[in-house]
């Protein structure tokens, strides 16, 4: 197994920052789209008080949101190790032992894209990711995994 502070020793080539940031792009918007659609159409709609309208959605139907989520990002890429966006550019994510990963490895590192990608746009995952060898931001870190070109 490749030590995450040494050269990277793998058989091979890591993906890229940017085919990584593009792969999510896509995956994300694709997402938030879904998840905008569904809010439409089970949310309660509503006006702000600074106008325009929006949509709220409580109880049971939230749980639409997270199976937007698994069905979008996790479970293609627990399955084929690519999700929609990292099969447009052609990118896997796989153990860092080479192997396949798993369902739950995939489930483990997405649970952490909050802290990757959302406080300072994203900041926190490309500083860890840039501070390794094998390129692997906090979710990759915890769930073992890492990103390599197909």
């Amino acid at each position: 197994m490749p030590d995450l502070f040494t050269e990277n020793n793998s058989s091979f080539s890591l993906a890229s920052k940017a085919s990584r940031f593009f792969a999510i792009l896509m995956d994300y918007v694709l997402c938030l789209g879904l998840i905008v659609l569904y809010m439409m159409e089970f949310g309660e709609k509503y006006t702000p008080l600074d106008g325009g309208v929006g949509y709220r959605i409580e109880g049971l139907p939230t749980v639409g949101i997270f199976a937007i989520w698994f069905v979008i990002i996790v479970l293609p890429e627990g399955l084929y190790g690519q999700s929609i966006g990292k099969k447009i550019v052609g990118i896997k994510a796989i153990r860092q032992d080479e192997n396949k990963a798993s369902l739950g490895n995939v489930a483990i590192r997405h649970l952490f894209d909050p802290i990757d990608f959302f406080p300072f746009f994203g900041i926190v995952g490309f500083l860890v990711s840039s501070n390794n060898a094998l390129k692997q931001r906090v979710g990759d870190l915890v769930a073992k995994t890492m990103v390599v070109n197909k």
